[in-house]
């Protein structure tokens, strides 16, 4: 997405948006990595290594804030704008006869 240059503003933004969230989710990934790597490591010692599970719940909000801000700022925008899109077609069974 970092190589996607939008001409209109308002994709700008959206794209901005988007490579945020993206950025977050990664740092929570990367804390996550970490975190799971540690639990096979018998050196690293800490009670509750394995019933904190607090990186784990941390990363799957980020990709779940993050899945949702790309459908809802890139790709439905874009198929709301594209005239062959099954979102709209009033029905979708035309479509998909020229498709298959």
């Amino acid at each position: 997405m970092r190589a996607w240059t939008p001409d209109d503003p308002s994709t700008q933004d959206r794209r901005k948006l988007a490579l945020q969230k993206g950025e977050e989710c990664e740092k929570a990934g990367r804390k996550f990595a970490g975190w799971f790597v540690r639990l096979f490591d018998d050196d690293y010692k800490q009670d509750s290594k394995e019933y904190d599970v607090t990186r784990l719940t941390t990363f799957q909000l980020k990709l779940a804030e993050t899945a949702a801000c790309v459908m809802k700022n890139i790709i439905l925008p874009e198929w709301q704008q594209d005239p062959s899109s099954m979102l709209r077609s009033a029905d979708g069974k035309e479509l998909q006869g020229k498709l298959f």
